[in-house]
């Protein structure tokens, strides 16, 4: 886990970056629940042997304890990940748009740490995405998308690149195909915008 936070957050500082216009910065950090302070752990300087013997040590000390609940109250599946903006923890102290740019950075993140481990890229899976998002931003994670197969969906038409794929669907029954590019405001607007969810592929 502190590898893995370690890899993800260089990918995961740059795609925020350009989300909020570099507007806040993110950082992340793991959080170990057993003797740790909260802090931005390095996987360079990390000493899984010192963490091991902190971690028997926590286990024998609470070990009465534990059994009397029959669960276990420290190790690994305790610790935490933690996501601040500008020093803020994300969680508490983000606003309902913070927190969407810093889960579309976390996804954007992701895929492409999988697709620089594995031959084959992912499918990447995006879900109204661009609800809470201004237009600057929502701009930028267009931008942002990769060229692989991105599955995307939304209730309005205009807010996925023109180049996309779409289908409507209502109902749970998709209709037929948009055209590529996004319908005007006008009657067609009314008729199939904001009522309408809208499912996109990007690429193959």
């Amino acid at each position: 886990r502190v590898e893995l936070v370690e890899a993800i957050g260089p990918m995961l500082a740059a795609a925020h970056d350009t989300v909020s216009g570099g507007a806040t910065r993110l950082g992340i950090g793991l959080d170990p629940a057993w003797g740790e302070p909260r802090a931005m752990v390095d996987a360079m300087s990390f000493d899984l042997d010192a963490a091991a013997r902190r971690l028997t040590d926590e286990l024998v000390a609470r070990r009465r304890r534990e059994l009397e609940q029959r669960t276990t109250t420290v190790g690994p599946h305790r610790d935490e990940v933690h996501l601040d903006l500008d020093g803020r923890p994300a969680r508490t102290q983000a606003s309902q748009g913070e927190q969407r740019s810093v889960a579309v950075g976390l996804r954007i993140a992701s895929y492409r740490m999988l697709a620089d481990r594995h031959a084959q890229p992912p499918i990447l899976l995006l879900d109204d995405i661009f609800s809470e998002l201004d237009d600057a931003r929502t701009s930028a994670v267009a931008d942002l998308l990769p060229g692989g197969q991105v599955l995307v969906t939304t209730t309005r038409h205009d807010e996925v690149p023109g180049t996309a794929k779409r289908w409507e669907v209502s109902g749970g029954t998709i209709l037929s195909p948009f055209p590529l590019s996004p319908p005007p405001r006008g009657e067609e607007w009314l008729q199939h915008g904001p009522k309408a969810n809208t499912a996109d592929e990007e690429g193959e």
